[in-house]
């Protein structure tokens, strides 16, 4: 499909940047606009896995006081700022 033809398309951006970095696998090179919208997704994805990652690694601490018996399961789920009953999953998918 040639670019006039896809500018009147509506697609959603993860579909247009599949479609643009499978164009520049081929070997075509990559336009400014390519490479800002790769810039900002990729700054995105950076603070993303950063904030998932942090929320994770605080689960697991949490978890493993829980385990150690130094804090309640009550007041682990309040730290981590999720319910009771979603904390016993994470308890749960450890053992």
């Amino acid at each position: 499909m040639d670019k006039s033809r896809r500018a009147g398309m509506k697609l959603p951006i993860t579909s247009k940047m599949k479609y643009d970095f499978k164009y520049v696998k081929e070997g075509n090179k990559m336009t400014d606009t390519m490479k800002e919208i790769y810039e900002i997704f990729e700054e995105e994805s950076k603070d993303v896995w950063i904030k998932e990652g942090r929320k994770e690694g605080a689960i697991n601490i949490l978890l493993t006081l829980v385990k150690d018996g130094i804090i309640s399961i009550e007041e682990a789920a309040k730290r981590a700022n999720i319910s009771v009953s979603k904390f016993e999953k994470y308890l749960n998918e450890q053992k």
